[in-house]
């Protein structure tokens, strides 16, 4: 299918024939899930957890398949996991609602996805699709903040994630800008062309931060049964 076809496209689209950069940058998030993956194991963390790194490895070929391909099917293969990661996130926090509340959440949590997702088929809007992911984040992360003065488990580390998912999002604003005025810069040379690989390694990042921070409440949880 034809690049015309997808629902979003990026300024290294238009400038060159092939997303090195937007493609090679994906390597940030298997280095941080192989990290994550090494911290499941060395503090015997909950499933969950390692079902979050495996997920971020799936959101990596995804995006590889996205902007190698720029096709549809590119774009599902990268999007669909990352609304199959947002609900692995709630799933490592779940344990720290009250029990009467966990299966409801997760219930929510899943069902507002698959409609969304059936949104996103119909009508390829993609804005749709950013806010949906967006909730989803901030749902868990939410969760985990309210949750750590309780278990005694310090902030720093969720701040942290606060600092580099937000300077994520403002690359990725800038780029999506510079798309929109048709201004998308023709040279690596110039750090703007750098924006959505920079989003790439600052949210891989972030999931680190999140995770670490999460299973640290999850392991303070568990002292306290």
């Amino acid at each position: 299918m034809a690049h015309h076809d997808v629902a979003i496209r990026w300024c290294e689209a238009e400038v060159r024939a092939h997303e090195y950069a937007n493609t090679a940058s994906n390597v940030a998030f298997v280095a941080f899930a192989v990290a994550g993956l090494r911290d499941c194991r060395s503090r015997r963390l909950p499933r969950p957890f390692v079902a979050a790194e495996l997920s971020l490895c799936v959101v990596a070929v995804g995006s590889v398949l996205f902007h190698g391909t720029k096709t549809w099917l590119g774009e599902l293969l990268d999007e669909v996991p990352m609304l199959g990661l947002a609900v692995v996130y709630l799933w490592t926090v779940v344990g720290l609602l009250p029990p009467r509340w966990a299966a409801p959440a997760m219930v929510c949590g899943g069902g507002g996805a698959a409609a969304g997702l059936a949104h996103y088929l119909r009508h390829r809007d993609h804005a749709f699709f950013s806010l949906l992911f967006t909730l989803q984040v901030v749902a868990p992360a939410l969760i985990a903040f309210s949750s750590a003065p309780a278990l005694g488990v310090r902030r720093g580390t969720w701040y942290a994630f606060l600092a580099l998912i937000l300077g994520g999002k403002v690359a990725w604003e800038l780029e999506r800008e510079l798309w929109r005025r048709g201004a998308c810069p023709a040279s690596a040379a110039n750090p703007l062309f750098w924006l959505h690989a920079l989003w790439h390694v600052l949210s891989a990042a972030a999931h680190r931060a999140a995770m670490r921070f999460h299973g640290d409440l999850a392991l303070a949880k568990a002292k306290r049964r």
